[in-house]
């Protein structure tokens, strides 16, 4: 067999096992699934006397910009405080380096997360954040049945 044959067929190989679109081409709505492989609710952190824990959130992705909303809650009730509800919200563009997606400011600057793939879903880290509690856990997202696949 001609050589030049068999360094076609071995690139080819290797070129038919990434995926062809990319992860920049990821598009879609995902859900949270898990934070550090625990399903919501999940604790974000705590102190002596209140928790601050995920109970969801949604992540959507289009082509070149994304939607992120988590939702938490800073519970204070096992010290006779009160309990608040909010939503992380965040939006922005993104931009594909090799296998990681880069969800950026509005800007297209500054990155907010990072996310590669797991599975048929995502997973994402802050890059950073004033929200202190995010940064240090993995969002796992998955994709929502039918809406916005293609």
């Amino acid at each position: 067999m001609d050589r030049r044959w068999l360094l076609t067929l071995l690139v080819g190989g290797l070129l038919a096992c990434g995926d062809p679109s990319g992860i920049g081409d990821v598009t879609g709505t995902f859900n949270l699934t898990a934070v550090d492989a625990t399903p919501p609710p999940a604790i974000l952190g705590a102190d002596l006397s209140c928790d601050l824990i995920t109970d969801g959130g949604l992540l959507n992705l289009s082509r070149g910009s994304y939607d992120l909303a988590i939702s938490v809650i800073q519970d204070c009730s096992r010290t006779g405080g009160g309990t608040t509800h909010a939503v992380y919200l965040q939006e922005g563009l993104t931009r594909a380096a090799g296998d990681t997606l880069f969800l950026t400011d509005s800007a297209g600057v500054q990155p907010v997360l990072r996310a590669l793939r797991a599975g048929n879903g995502l997973v994402l880290r802050f890059a950073d954040s004033t929200a202190a509690f995010l940064g240090p856990h993995s969002y796992h997202f998955t994709p929502q049945p039918l809406i916005g696949r293609h």
